[in-house]
């Protein structure tokens, strides 16, 4: 497996070229100070270029095939470039590391990862062909755990506080005033809509901003069990008509992260969730001509067992709040090294960054989030069809 160090010793040897995501480009760039070139073209533009004077060692970004060279009035060939398959993931618990260091910012993330805010966005462009649209919002999956059990998601940047309450309006508005998913996928056909909930629709404010969309009788809350879901579904009279969208909130790791004293299977619990998901597969390719499923989450969790010892809890005096990672509308100031205030939705929110709390976890609370980490912060998105 070529790494992104492993990458970076060749690049320092010869120019290579390779197929790279965003973020690793980011790495090799501001960490290993390789010049990334976009194309394989552009490269033998500049060192054709007798005036052109590499300033770092070069990787092509670019495995297209190179382009071709009239040799007809010269014997001159260019050098061949070789090309390195690079099969690691820039996505793993370094980037705290990367960040800490000032290697990277959260920015570099941001502008290199799609943003939880422009999911809702992907998915309508992804949607118009199948008959069901499918998206299903997990509470406190990370991208780590989904990875960890053996599953290859696409990572997600959660551009919002890793909160419940900030992270499933986000991906359903796209953004704090953006339009939903249901109305987005209503102008394309989706006129029929149908939502899940594992909340009471009637008792919570987050349910009801997360169904603005849907009329009360589109809207199944308290659901208790997925396999209610599934029997739903399965006598849903479906029309041959109408498209339709469905909407689901379901649980996830986040369960386990504040009730047990022991250290939770989190393998376990993402396969909790892929399980799930196969259900859903399962009876929309029973009862539907064409479907489509998009599966992501609300935020991830840091849990303590990764950390260990790492853990930092801050010393200052004046904590009025129980929460460990964030605190929402702050009275107090941290040093800059330590955590950021952001403004989300006419609310200001402190969080931390990795590895800080604001106070010691309780011996019942395995996993926190609210602050900023590789795993709070890169959740997956996930697609079944």
């Amino acid at each position: 497996m070529e790494d992104i160090k492993s990458i970076a010793d060749r690049a320092h040897e010869e120019p290579i070229r390779a197929d790279l995501p965003a973020l690793a480009e980011r790495i090799l760039q501001q960490r290993h100070g390789i010049d990334v070139i976009s194309t394989t073209t552009e490269f033998y533009q500049r060192f054709e270029d007798p005036d052109h004077r590499f300033s770092a060692d070069v990787l092509i970004n670019d495995t297209t095939p190179k382009p071709s060279f009239d040799n007809t009035l010269t014997t001159y060939i260019p050098p061949t470039v070789p090309t390195i398959p690079y099969t690691g993931d820039p996505y793993t618990p370094e980037l705290n590391s990367l960040i800490s260091e000032g290697v990277l910012s959260w920015k570099d993330v941001e502008e290199t990862t799609l943003s939880q805010s422009e999911v809702a966005e992907y998915v309508a462009s992804e949607s118009g062909s199948e008959d069901v649209i499918v998206v299903v919002i997990v509470d406190g999956l990370s991208y780590y755990d989904w990875i960890r059990a053996g599953y290859r998601p696409d990572p997600v940047y959660v551009d919002c506080p890793t909160i419940t309450k900030c992270g499933y309006p986000n991906v359903v508005y796209g953004g704090e005033s953006g339009e939903s998913l249901a109305n987005r996928l209503y102008n394309q056909g989706y006129k029929n809509r149908l939502a899940f909930s594992y909340w009471d629709k009637s008792d919570s404010d987050l349910t009801d901003q997360l169904h603005e969309s849907f009329s009360k009788n589109d809207v199944i809350g308290n659901v208790e069990d997925f396999d209610d879901i599934i029997t739903y579904l399965n006598r849903h009279e479906w029309s041959s008509q109408k498209k339709t969208f469905i909407q689901v909130t379901l649980t996830g790791p986040e369960r386990v992260a504040h009730k047990i004293k022991e250290n939770p299977d989190t393998i376990h619990q993402a396969q909790l969730v892929q399980k799930k998901l196969t259900a859903l597969n399962d009876v929309l390719s029973e009862q539907v001509s064409s479907h489509r499923i998009f599966a992501t989450a609300d935020h991830g969790i840091l849990w303590r067992m990764d950390v260990g010892d790492d853990f930092e809890t801050l010393t200052q005096n004046g904590w009025h709040h129980t929460k460990r990672r964030h605190i929402e509308n702050p009275d107090v100031e941290i040093p800059e090294s330590t955590g950021y205030t952001e403004t989300y939705a006419g609310s200001k929110f402190l969080r931390l960054e990795y590895p800080y709390l604001f106070y010691d976890l309780k011996s019942n609370e395995p996993g926190v989030h609210g602050g900023y980490s590789f795993q709070e912060s890169i959740v997956p998105l996930i697609e079944v069809q």
